[in-house]
């Protein structure tokens, strides 16, 4: 299945045009594909069957958390303010507003009652009241001037995890969700950091490590050892998605569409075996591929000219 915005921003499901409108994609959840259209502020959400199963006036929604209870945190724009809402998708509608959020909204929920929030300076644990529970700067974490902080936090077992650069230092921080009490570091290692299960995959352009959460130990992989017999030394601009253990990659080194000259590469690694099990290459008029996901049997690219394929697993 192939989803995409053509150049005068109206929504195709493969062949057939399904909407006219100035459309950009605003996210997928399960089997639902969330559209914005930017002239009338709505989300139009359809599904694989290219059926549309929501459209909600003046407001583009992004869902960031499924509750236990089916409802979502989600985030609502309306042109003119940003808010973070609890929101029910089977029946279209804000259930609470939250007017403020941490520092800056919502990083990690930890166990539907509480969220890790960042910002440039520190970290913390908030309740949905929006009280801190605990804090900390990242100058007191590192010991160093001006660090900075991963994108991504992730959370194993109570624990929460991030990496902190500083000082020509990249350090993993484990930290308990509950209490903030440091109580795992691990040094020089840095990446995109995804977690499946136990394992905590951090996943650079030159190596990929990965972190065995109950048996504390780490392995890392340079990426040429890996993939050099493929053609691959690193891979450029990549980006990365996790599945039973299989790490799913993009490389867009030569695939800008507006300027070079060969398709972007996907492929899957089996990390433990060291082997590339497969790789394909998409047009180059699709250019870079800017977002990779796995779910359900399914393969989403998201590439530069707003193209979503679908790949489904054999």
């Amino acid at each position: 299945v192939i989803f995409r915005i053509d150049i005068e921003k109206n929504f195709w499901i493969n062949d057939l045009k399904i909407n006219e409108g100035c459309f950009s994609f605003s996210g997928q959840v399960e089997d639902l594909i969330f559209l914005f259209e930017e002239n009338k502020f709505e989300t139009y959400v359809y599904d694989f069957t290219c059926t549309l199963k929501i459209q909600i006036e003046d407001y583009a929604l992004i869902l960031k958390h499924k509750f236990y209870s089916g409802k979502y945190l989600a985030v609502i724009n309306n042109g003119k303010d940003i808010t973070w809402n609890l929101y029910d998708l089977e029946q279209n509608k804000v259930i609470q507003d939250y007017s403020e959020l941490g520092y800056n909204g919502v990083n990690l929920v930890i166990d539907d009652s509480c969220f890790i929030t960042k910002n440039k300076k520190k970290i913390g644990l908030f309740n949905f009241e929006n009280e801190v529970i605990w804090q900390h700067s990242y100058i007191d974490l590192l010991n160093e001037e001006n660090p900075s902080i991963s994108n991504e936090i992730v959370e194993v077992s109570g624990v929460i995890y991030f990496l902190l650069h500083g000082g020509g230092k990249h350090e993993c921080f484990g930290l308990d969700a509950n209490t903030g009490k440091v109580v795992k570091r691990i040094p020089n290692i840095v990446g995109d950091i995804i977690v499946e299960n136990e394992f905590i995959y951090f996943l650079h352009s030159e190596t990929i490590s990965i972190y065995n959460t109950q048996k504390e130990e780490i392995i890392t992989w340079e990426i040429e050892d890996l993939m050099i017999e493929k053609g691959i030394e690193r891979l450029w601009f990549p980006r990365w998605a996790i599945d039973n253990g299989l790490i799913y990659f993009s490389q867009s080194k030569g695939a800008d569409r507006n300027s070079d000259n060969v398709g972007a590469r996907f492929g899957v690694l089996d990390p433990i075996k060291k082997e590339l099990l497969w790789q394909d290459k998409l047009p180059l008029e699709n250019g870079i591929i800017g977002n990779i996901k796995v779910n359900q049997n399914r393969i989403y690219l998201h590439t530069q000219d707003q193209t979503l394929f679908v790949y489904e697993k054999e």
